[in-house]
């Protein structure tokens, strides 16, 4: 195996940031100075597994004659040594004798007896299978016995890292500790003792610093790339040298909250003939409008106007759905004799990722009518998404974008809520216009009827505004103070609006967007004080909020079930009045006509009754003892078969 191919610095990061204060450093100088680190730590570590094993000692047949020098040539070949294997206690030992002990193997230059534990002076240590590198870091130092922290080349961080000999013993780990570039026992070693510690490889320390070195500066490099990338506020700043640049980042500059003037979203929206930088430039949205007019527009300005005004009638059509939104209180305007739900299967549709506009170049069945809401399912496919806008033709504009790109597909759309077939139970439709379950409260038109509808839990009922407006919108653009984190007005959006209106709402009956989407309830935004909404999520300067106000509903011209009430026009049964009708009918100049009058009876009485007809007494008939039966006719014309009781 060849020796490790060495690390070859190939970017130097300070001359680049020195000569291109303003540019993040490129990534493929970074890589190709991590590529190189790794090839040589991949050498390394092919290397270090030839010659040692998983338990850390050298590995088998690793050590050949030719790695030893002629002395220990020498010594090996030398007569009167015996290998005696491990050391053991009251054992006799004479010079020569070769033990080994905690990895460590010694030769004896004094005959003697062993005691119960090892102890090294009359023993030479001649070698430590335990240091598991060659080209050891080596620090040598002399007890004083006060001395009990001594320093190391190299800083380690566990007792295992390295192996410490006290007067040529090796001393347990639990005898010392390590810190910063140094080791600690928790004794003194004895004056004129020898303390000699064995730390790792140099190479490795070295190789580990250099990559240590080496990984802080990409980090630092990545840093600065990110910050390039996002940072906002201030300039930005070189996290290796420390350094403040002139210039700001891509975002700060797309969405300018440090940027006195000119972020590329001043020069995409802002409004028509303002100047964007202070000078005499205008935003793309300033020349769409203007491109009507000019006569000297190339055909490069044609597309882009062109795209600029698709773009201008899709935002359109997006804030035009305030007052029609598919996830919303109100739900749209129905008709009574709407039988069958809009539906449509384009074909051969097409779209960006990312985007919310299909072009298609066929229909197999059905119309395009805004409202349907796409049911196809498929990768990147949107949930919930529904056709907004006025184009009806290729291409279309739904509520929500692709994940995916796609092409050649064929899409179905179908339409519920008030895009869905009308309900005769219901009254209107029998769900919302996401397909989802009505609510309390929401409302849709019966263009029909003329009336606006409510839903209160089983059916859509008649409902009016109580002499006042019944929808409000306020709507407020973003200032400095809205978008400053360290101010009160942080987020918050209350008090007189653009117009001068003063916000105020019922809880649970607005609805809030921010340049024409639809926020969501506690998601985004939370309105619990009747008088202030509170965005959950930073808003940029300008961004444009509207806020739209439901007021309360009474039913109307109504007679309670309960309560009762008066009828102030004539009420006809066309189909006739079933089962009785009981209590007191007052009045002037009533009168009872039908076919026939089979049994009128009254718990009560009848005043000032004219009869036209005969009238039948089964019962007889009676008065008081002051009242009178005059006849005005013929008295008696016929037979009295039964007496009449006169007075009681």
């Amino acid at each position: 195996m060849a020796q490790p191919r060495a690390y070859t610095q190939t970017t130097t990061f300070n001359d680049f940031t020195v000569t291109n204060p303003s540019d993040p450093h490129p990534g493929s100088t970074i890589d190709t100075e991590l590529t190189e680190i790794k090839q040589n730590t991949d050498d390394l570590n092919t290397n270090i597994a030839l010659i040692q094993r998983d338990d850390g000692k050298l590995k088998n047949e690793s050590v050949h004659k030719d790695a030893f020098d002629q002395d220990a040539l020498a010594l090996i070949g030398l007569s009167g040594y015996t290998v005696k294997g491990d050391w053991s206690a009251t054992t006799a030992y004479v010079v020569g004798d070769l033990v080994t002990n905690n990895d460590a193997t010694y030769v004896a230059h004094t005959a003697h007896t062993s005691s119960s534990v090892f102890v090294s002076t009359p023993w030479t240590l001649i070698a430590n299978a335990a240091i598991e590198t060659t080209g050891a870091s080596v620090n040598a130092y002399t007890g004083d016995g006060v001395t009990v922290e001594f320093a190391t080349t190299y800083n380690y961080s566990s007792v295992t890292d390295i192996q410490v000999f006290n007067a040529g013993a090796l001393v347990a780990t639990t005898l010392y500790t390590v810190g910063t570039n140094k080791i600690t026992f928790t004794s003194p070693p004895v004056n004129g003792s020898s303390v000699v510690i064995w730390g790792d490889a140099v190479i490795s320390q070295v190789a580990i610093g250099t990559t240590l070195s080496y990984r802080d500066t990409a980090g630092n490099h990545k840093t600065t790339a990110e910050r390039w990338a996002n940072h906002t506020g201030t300039v930005v700043t070189d996290a290796e040298t420390s350094v403040a640049s002139s210039e700001f980042s891509a975002k700060e500059y797309a969405i300018g909250t440090a940027v006195a003037a000119g972020s590329s979203k001043d020069w995409a929206v802002l409004p028509e003939d303002s100047v964007v930088d202070g000078g005499t430039g205008y935003s793309a949205l300033h020349y769409a409008a203007k491109a009507a007019a000019d006569l000297l527009l190339t055909n490069a300005d044609v597309t882009s106007a062109a795209a600029s005004e698709v773009a201008a009638a899709n935002s359109a059509a997006a804030v035009s759905q305030v007052y029609d939104s598919f996830n919303d209180v109100y739900l749209g305007s129905m008709r009574t004799d709407k039988t069958s739900a809009d539906a449509v299967t384009l074909t051969g549709a097409s779209w960006a990722k990312d985007s919310s506009s299909i072009a298609f170049t066929g229909i197999s069945s059905g119309a395009v009518t805004s409202g349907q809401e796409l049911t196809s399912i498929g990768s990147g496919y949107p949930v919930d998404a529904n056709i907004i806008g006025t184009q009806l033709t290729t291409p279309i504009v739904i509520s929500k974008p692709f994940t995916v790109a796609g092409t050649g597909a064929t899409l179905t759309f179908a339409g519920t809520g008030v895009y869905g077939a009308f309900s005769d139970s219901a009254g209107g439709p029998s769900l919302n216009n996401d397909g989802d379950a009505l609510a309390n409260g929401n409302l849709y038109f019966n263009s029909q009827e003329n009336e606006m509808r409510i839903w209160q839990g089983a059916e859509w009922i008649a409902a009016t505004a109580v002499g006042q407006t019944s929808l409000i919108e306020y709507k407020y653009v973003t200032n400095a103070n809205q978008a400053d984190s360290g101010h009160a007005s942080y987020k918050i959006y209350s008090g007189a609006d653009a117009g001068g209106s003063t916000l105020s709402y019922t809880q649970d009956n607005i609805i809030v967007f921010m340049n024409g989407v639809q926020l969501k309830d506690t998601t985004d935004y939370t309105a619990t004080n009747s008088s202030s909404v509170v965005l959950v999520d930073a808003p940029a300067l300008n961004d444009e909020i509207n806020i739209v106000v439901f007021k309360s509903f009474t039913t109307a011209d109504m007679v309670s079930k309960t309560n009762g009430g008066t009828f102030a026009g004539a009420v006809t049964f066309s189909s006739g009045l079933t089962g009785n009708v009981t209590g007191n009918a007052s009045g002037t100049a009533a009168t009872v006509t039908t076919a026939a009058q089979p049994a009128i009876t009254s718990v009560g009485t009848l005043t000032a009754v004219t009869v036209t007809g005969a009238i039948t007494a089964n019962g007889g008939i009676e008065t008081d003892t002051n009242s009178k039966v005059k006849q005005k006719g013929a008295f008696m014309q016929s037979s009295t078969h039964q007496a009449m009781v006169m007075g009681g």
